[in-house]
């Protein structure tokens, strides 16, 4: 099967399907609090960063250059 991310809209192809038949496509929360975003782990790579500080996964929207490193 393939599906679409929801987020960074990248084709994923051989993607399993979950019992009620929708992509079973692997993502994880951005960390920040009350960010709904859900990232995978193919094309959102390039839309999300890891804290520096915290080594937490966020999307891009939280980020904060500092001394040259991303931080929350």
């Amino acid at each position: 099967m393939t599906a679409p991310c929801t987020n960074c809209e990248t084709v994923l192809r051989g993607v399993d399907r979950n019992e009620d038949g929708s992509p079973a496509i692997e993502t994880n929360r951005c960390a920040h609090p009350g960010c709904e975003v859900y990232l995978c782990r193919t094309g959102c790579e390039h839309l999300s960063f890891t804290c520096y500080a915290c080594g937490r996964r966020l999307c891009s929207e939280h980020k904060v250059t500092q001394i040259g490193r991303a931080h929350v």
